[in-house]
């Protein structure tokens, strides 16, 4: 009686490349920054849109916390 939706395979392919492609950014993005590389790239491959919206929320605070420059001793974008 109780017939669970199935999605179309399409948008778990979709939804896997979404996912790669946010943990790589938020890992390759992290890790030129120094500031917890894996523990970013690791959120980023489990749930969309929530890590990439935190981290951009972070890593603007940061920046302006540390007068606009990364760890690296360079000026932030």
């Amino acid at each position: 009686m109780n017939t669970h939706p199935t999605a179309p395979w399409w948008l778990w392919v979709v939804l896997l490349a979404v996912l790669f492609a946010q943990g790589s950014f938020l890992f390759g993005h992290a890790r030129r920054h120094g500031r917890f590389p894996w523990i970013w790239g690791l959120w980023g491959f489990v749930s969309f849109p929530l890590p990439t919206i935190v981290y951009v929320l972070y890593y603007a605070w940061t920046g302006k916390r540390n007068g606009g420059h990364d760890k690296s001793g360079g000026e932030a974008p």
